[in-house]
C-alpha cells in the first residue's frame, strides 16, 4: 500500500479535521483510505481506516460492445455499451454519435446501470466517434471500434417462440467459401446446427426455442 499524502492538522473546537491533497492522474483509487490516528498519544491511539470513494465523471470510463465483435461496413449493428465511473459501478450517461465528417449517425441513453445500446450502419473508410453528456453536465469523446472493410456480421432477435438469426456475409468472403454452419450451443452442447449456403450478402434463419 503506499502512502500518498501525510498531513498534521488540529482539530477544530467542534471536532473537525479539514485536510487537502491531490491524487495523481493514474492513481487506481479502488482501495483509497484515509487513515487517521492521534500523533499527540504516540502509538498508543488507535488507527482509523476510513474508506474513500471518489466519482470524477471526467473519469468514467465507457465501451462499445458490437453484437457479433465488430463493426463491419455495410452491414447494420446494434452496438452495446456500458459506462462504469471511478468507484468501479455503473454511471448513466446520454450521448450521440459522429462520423468523420461530424455528421450525427445515432443517439444513445443508458438504461441499466451505465448499459445500453444503439442501432448503427457502419460504413466503409469511415470513423466513429461517441460525445457523452456525463452525470456532471461534462462532455467527453469517446470513439468507436475501428470499421472493418469484410467480415461476417451476427443478429440475434427474440421472436416470442422463437429466435431470429441474421448472419451477413460479405462478398469477398462468401464467394471464396463452400458455405458456412451455424451453431447453437447450451452449456457447451451442441442443440442447434444449419448449414448456410454461399450466394447471399443476408441470410435469415429462425431457431425455435
Amino acid at each position: 500500500r503506499s502512502v500518498l499524502a501525510r498531513i498534521k492538522a488540529n482539530s477544530k473546537m467542534d471536532g473537525k479535521i479539514d485536510v487537502d491533497f491531490s491524487l495523481p492522474d493514474k492513481h487506481t483509487t479502488k482501495s483509497l483510505l484515509v487513515s487517521e490516528q492521534d500523533i499527540l498519544k504516540k502509538g498508543t491511539a488507535p488507527v482509523y481506516n476510513i474508506p474513500v470513494i471518489l466519482n470524477r465523471p471526467e473519469y468514467t470510463d465507457l465501451q462499445f460492445m458490437p453484437e457479433g465483435g465488430k463493426l463491419i461496413a455495410g452491414f447494420p449493428a446494434s452496438v452495446g455499451f456500458k459506462a462504469i465511473g471511478e468507484s468501479g459501478e455503473g454511471v448513466n450517461i446520454t450521448g450521440k454519435i459522429y462520423d468523420g465528417k461530424n455528421n450525427e449517425v445515432a443517439q444513445f441513453s443508458s438504461v441499466h446501470k451505465g448499459m445500453g445500446a444503439f442501432e448503427l450502419l457502419p460504413q466503409q473508410n469511415e470513423t466513429y466517434t461517441a460525445m457523452v453528456l456525463l452525470p456532471d453536465g461534462g462532455v467527453k469523446k469517446y470513439p468507436l471500434p475501428a470499421v472493418d472493410t469484410s467480415g461476417i456480421g451476427l443478429r440475434v432477435r427474440d421472436m416470442n417462440d422463437s429466435l431470429l438469426v441474421t448472419v451477413f456475409i460479405s462478398p469477398a468472403i462468401d464467394r471464396n467459401s463452400e458455405g458456412f454452419y451455424l451453431l447453437g450451443l447450451a452449456r457447451n452442447i451442441v442443440c442447434y446446427a444449419a448449414h448456410i449456403t454461399p450466394g447471399s450478402i443476408r441470410n435469415e434463419v429462425r431457431v425455435p426455442k
